[in-house]
């Protein structure tokens, strides 16, 4: 539950956020997510990390939080706290 409202997120988006979390106003590396998440690093020109962050977002559409991940550009993503 994220402000009364149920989000169902697979295992992966689970590590994922969990990932950022543990990183919370600071940039993380897509290699770095690659590797806490997947265990392996992400290949040049392989989107899977973007493509999960997407779908992560995706899921709290719902509860209007999709704008706390950004990335950034050439570099990974930064989860950034806001007061909720």
């Amino acid at each position: 539950m994220f402000k009364g409202v149920r989000v169902n997120v697979t295992a992966h988006e689970y590590y994922l956020l969990a990932c950022l979390m543990s990183h919370t106003n600071s940039a993380v590396s897509t290699e770095t997510v690659a590797m806490q998440v997947w265990g392996y690093p992400e290949s040049t020109g392989n989107k899977f990390v973007d493509i999960a962050v997407a779908k992560l977002k995706k899921n709290f559409d719902d509860v209007d939080c999709t704008d706390i991940i950004h990335q950034i550009k050439s570099y990974g993503y930064i989860l950034q706290k806001r007061n909720l």
